[in-house]
């Protein structure tokens, strides 16, 4: 199956090497940067790597109305099942719970949007799922604010006519 990656907290993955902020620095600054400014390059690089992802993100999320989040978080007594309604994308990284001590991976595998999260405790593996119309359709019939909503989460995640592949790089390169 196609895998591609999307972001990573890892600089190094998202090709962002320390010989390649050398090679930055020195075609900005023409010379060999200290170590303190090799550092402070990388995070830089980091950063806007982040901002850029989140931005990609955002426009990705305005496109789909609602979304469907499920998988494992890791836990240290053993993985707990996730299901949770995502309605922009403050709600995915609220839902995330991003913090410092977390390795962050965005792929497309075959259209899915898989999302892995490695930190102190164990490995979270997600899907992000976009609801079709029929999903639509049962989530403004069946949805309660203030509720946990246990058994719509329970039908949208099983019954497959209500969510669809997430397909994030085509409908970015749309």
């Amino acid at each position: 199956m196609k895998s591609k990656l999307i972001y990573s907290t890892d600089p190094c993955d998202m090709g962002y090497t320390e010989e390649y902020a050398i090679k930055s620095f020195v075609e900005i600054y023409g010379e060999e940067p200290t170590a303190d400014e090799l550092y402070d390059r990388l995070n830089m690089l980091a950063e806007d790597s982040y901002s850029y992802f989140k931005s990609c993100i955002k426009s990705y999320m305005k496109r789909f109305d609602v979304f469907l989040l499920t998988g494992e978080f890791g836990r240290w007594d053993g993985p707990v099942g996730v299901h949770a309604l995502i309605e922009d994308a403050s709600d995915l990284f609220n839902a995330l719970r991003l913090r410092g001590d977390y390795n962050l991976v965005f792929e497309d595998v075959g259209g899915k949007l898989k999302i892995t999260q490695s930190h102190h405790d164990g490995t979270n593996y997600y899907e992000l799922r976009p609801l079709t119309k029929k999903g639509m359709a049962h989530y403004n019939a069946k949805y309660m604010p203030e509720s946990r909503n246990s058994e719509l989460l329970n039908d949208l995640d099983s019954i497959k006519c209500y969510t669809k592949n997430a397909n994030y790089l085509k409908v970015m390169e749309a």
